[in-house]
C-alpha cells in the first residue's frame, strides 16, 4: 500500500452513535468518495453504491496517517471522525448534487426514524424535512439547517471531544485536516 499505517475498528451503535450512525449514513449517500478533510480521515462502508448500506451494528472507522502508531483511543478517533463529517456537511453538501439521490435518502431515513433507531436524534427528522423540498437556493433555509447541525455537534458531540483523552500527534493530525470554514460554521 503506501508508507501510511492504517487502523480500522468495528464500532459498536449504542444509544450515543446512533447519532454517528444516521450522520454517516446522509454523509456516504450525498458524497461520492467518502474522504473527509485532507485525506488524513477516511471512513468506509463497503459496497456504498449497491444502497445496501445499513450504519448498524457497527461502523467501520479506518484512520490513516503517516508515523502514528496503532494504540489508538477508539472513543476519539470516531468523535473526529464525526467531527469531519458534521463540517463537511455544514460546508459542502449543499454543494455535492443531494437533489438527485436525496429521494430515497429520505425514505430510508424516515423508515430507520420511524423503527425507533435514530431516537437519540431529535433534530435529525427536522433536517431531512428541510431537504424534503429540494435544495433551490431561494427557499432552503441554510440558518436553519446550519443551526441544526451545530445543535446537534453541541449536544452529541462537543462535551465528548472535550473529555476524551487525546495523544498529541493524532490531535495534531486531525487538526491539519479540518477543512476551511468550519470556524464559521460554528463547529470548530
Amino acid at each position: 500500500m503506501n508508507d501510511m499505517k492504517r487502523s480500522a475498528f468495528d464500532i459498536y451503535c449504542n444509544e450515543l452513535n446512533q447519532a454517528v450512525a444516521w450522520l454517516l449514513f446522509f454523509y456516504c449517500q450525498v458524497c461520492e468518495d467518502g474522504q473527509l478533510g485532507l485525506d488524513q480521515t477516511v471512513c468506509t462502508y463497503g459496497d456504498i453504491g449497491s444502497g445496501n448500506f445499513d450504519p448498524e451494528p457497527y461502523v467501520d472507522i479506518e484512520i490513516e496517517y503517516p508515523n502514528l502508531e496503532n494504540e489508538y483511543d477508539v472513543a476519539f478517533i470516531r468523535q473526529a471522525s464525526v467531527i469531519h463529517i458534521l463540517c463537511d456537511l455544514a460546508d459542502s453538501v449543499c454543494e455535492s448534487g443531494v437533489d438527485a439521490q436525496y429521494d430515497p435518502v429520505y425514505s430510508k431515513m424516515h423508515e430507520l426514524n420511524s423503527a425507533g433507531r435514530l431516537g437519540a436524534v431529535p433534530e435529525a427528522e427536522e433536517i431531512m424535512g428541510l431537504f424534503k423540498g429540494g435544495m433551490d437556493d431561494d427557499e432552503f433555509n441554510y440558518a436553519r439547517y446550519n443551526t441544526l447541525i451545530d445543535q446537534v455537534y453541541q449536544k452529541y458531540i462537543h462535551s465528548w471531544w472535550l473529555s476524551v483523552p487525546v495523544p498529541s500527534v493524532l490531535r495534531e493530525a486531525i487538526e491539519a485536516s479540518r477543512i476551511p470554514g468550519e470556524k464559521e460554521a460554528g463547529l470548530s
